[in-house]
């Protein structure tokens, strides 16, 4: 998961930009929501996090203390952090779905080649024994018409 993805749900949800440099309450909240959820599914440090809003990271540590301290007296936070985490939570699982299903495409690919090859090296193999066998073949009557075997 990287920041990116979490900075657009996290815009859709609460239909703001979270970048925007102000200090009304619902940035705040919104920032602090975004703080924690890269803190949980990415490994970027605090100082990484709040790059991208020009900030350090003691700010992004302070939000994502808040927040916590929020959810425990704001049940509108915490369900809005809630909704937010499970989106997350599914879309890595999807991603991770496609990442499986296209290294089965890939090996599935791989291994119908092989298959391929194999064919045609059966078939090479066919064909050169059948000429083996028929030039055994040619041999053992040539060796009994002139009397070299029985």
């Amino acid at each position: 998961m990287t920041k990116e993805i979490i900075n657009e749900i996290v815009d859709q949800y609460f239909e703001l930009k979270i970048n925007t440099p102000t200090r009304k309450r619902p940035y705040i909240e919104a920032r602090a929501v975004y703080y924690k959820l890269c803190r949980e599914f990415t490994n970027l440090t605090l100082e990484n996090i709040g790059w991208d809003f020009g900030k350090n990271h003691a700010t992004v540590l302070n939000g994502i203390r808040q927040l916590d301290n929020w959810m425990n007296h704001d049940s509108r936070i915490k369900n809005n952090y809630k909704i937010l985490k499970n989106k997350i939570f599914n879309i890595e699982q999807e991603e991770e779905v496609i990442e499986i299903n296209e290294g089965l495409v890939l090996r599935y690919a791989t291994l119908k080649q092989q298959v391929k090859n194999l064919q045609e090296a059966n078939q090479e193999l066919c064909k050169q024994l059948q000429e083996i066998t028929e030039k055994h073949n040619r041999r053992e009557k040539f060796y009994q018409k002139y009397g070299f075997i029985g």
